[in-house]
């Protein structure tokens, strides 16, 4: 049996203590955007795809040897911000890999049934570029490219803001870096043209550069 006192108690309204809920703060003369719903805006600019876009995914399935570059290279624009080094690596290494069809695996002639492969990654690079550029510009193009992609593949040398750990330095009395940055667009775009030209082809592989 209850006391008065605890009866009292018991009757006594309780007091529930709400949080008042924070309104968002917005800035003057601001609009806030309206939610899309999936409709496209009236001022959208028109993109058509290219003809060879329809069959793009049935060369892919039937050249493996091409999808492993077109993957490369979605890599490679993945890291391309904040990891120029490595995206320049991987750029380099997707048009390799589709020059691969173009320059078969060799072992040295050193001694005979050697069983080290020689090194033909380079020559395999200039063969996938023959099908974008001239003589003339796969030399000038090649041998900075191959510099540039040796000094991270076998040194592990970073462009110089990747040496802050991830922090962009910033100084109005900071020198400019050594490697010019725009050696990292050239080398997207030329990868780009190289795989667009292949899935635009066909990838026939019959079509084999001239050597």
């Amino acid at each position: 049996m209850l006391s008065a006192r605890d009866q009292r108690l018991r009757q006594r309204p309780q007091l529930v203590r709400h949080q008042p809920q924070r309104q968002p703060i917005g800035l003057p003369g601001s609009v806030e955007a309206p939610t899309w719903q999936g409709q496209i805006p009236p001022d959208t600019a028109r993109f058509d795809l290219p003809d060879w876009m329809p069959e793009a995914w049935r060369f892919l399935k039937a050249d493996p040897g091409l999808a492993a570059a077109v993957h490369a290279r979605y890599e490679a624009m993945r890291l391309h911000r904040r990891h120029p080094s490595l995206a320049y690596l991987t750029y380099v290494a997707a048009i390799e890999s589709f020059g691969k069809r173009f320059v078969d695996d060799a072992p040295y002639d050193c001694q005979p049934n050697c069983p080290h492969p020689k090194g033909v990654a380079q020559k395999r690079f200039r063969k996938a570029l023959k099908t974008v550029l001239s003589n003339t510009e796969i030399r000038h193009f090649a041998t900075v490219a191959y510099k540039i992609r040796s000094s991270t593949g076998h040194e592990g040398s970073l462009f110089r803001w990747e040496q802050t750990f991830g922090r962009l330095p910033f100084s109005l009395f900071q020198t400019v870096p050594n490697f010019d940055i725009s050696r990292l667009g050239e080398m997207r775009n030329v990868s780009q043209q190289v795989l667009i030209t292949a899935l635009a082809n066909g990838s026939r592989t019959d079509q084999r550069p001239s050597a």
